[in-house]
């Protein structure tokens, strides 16, 4: 029947994924969401599994007819520490079997990550070649003014400012480096591999 045909078509979907009605009651969700929730779902109310009032208050806006917004839902305990979970909100018009809401479970935790990660990989570049950028604009000065015909100071300054140059090269080869890796990560290797040698 209809119920069966949603319920399989829910199933299709690897992210926890249920359907609810105008009482906001089970009527189909595929497997992962009743792993996520500890239980078989269908025909428990919404209430009984996910006790959260911003979500309540966002289906509530949503029937009546706002745009749908992700709501972050309280942080749930993975096998990796502390997970990251949103729901995403969609009216069903004209309700399927009963169903008038559907509510898909996100985890966000990995791209979450990356984000936090990305931000900080920036910071400390940025700091990074700060530090030798303020060095060599010091040198500059200090030669174009007090030291400019000291050559002992020349020959010192020269050498400390080739030294901060090298070391942003260095830094610029590294991000370049990185950015060709990231763009080819998801290309599979083609060629060849002594894996004897790797291993050594």
């Amino acid at each position: 029947g209809p119920v069966g045909e949603l319920g399989r078509l829910l199933d299709s979907v690897p992210a926890p994924l249920f359907a609810l009605d105008g009482d906001r009651r089970v009527v189909a969700a595929n497997a992962a969401a009743d792993k996520l929730f500890g239980g078989a779902l269908v025909g428990r109310n919404l209430m009984a599994f996910l006790r959260h009032p911003p979500l309540i208050d966002a289906i509530e806006e949503v029937e009546g007819g706002a745009q749908p917004e992700p709501v972050e839902l309280p942080e749930a305990q993975g096998r990796s520490g502390q997970r990251r979970l949103v729901a995403r909100l969609q009216v069903i018009r004209p309700a399927i079997a009963g169903a008038s809401m559907m509510v898909l479970i996100e985890d966000t935790t990995a791209a979450e990550r990356a984000l936090t990660l990305r931000r900080d990989f920036v910071a400390n570049v940025s700091h990074e070649l700060k530090t030798p950028i303020a060095a060599l604009l010091g040198f500059i000065e200090t030669l174009m003014g007090p030291a400019r015909d000291d050559p002992l100071a020349r020959q010192r300054f020269l050498g400390i400012m080739r030294g901060e140059a090298e070391r942003m090269n260095r830094l610029v080869s590294e991000l370049l480096s990185l950015s060709r890796i990231e763009m080819n990560e998801h290309q599979p290797p083609a060629g060849r591999a002594d894996l004897g040698h790797i291993l050594k």
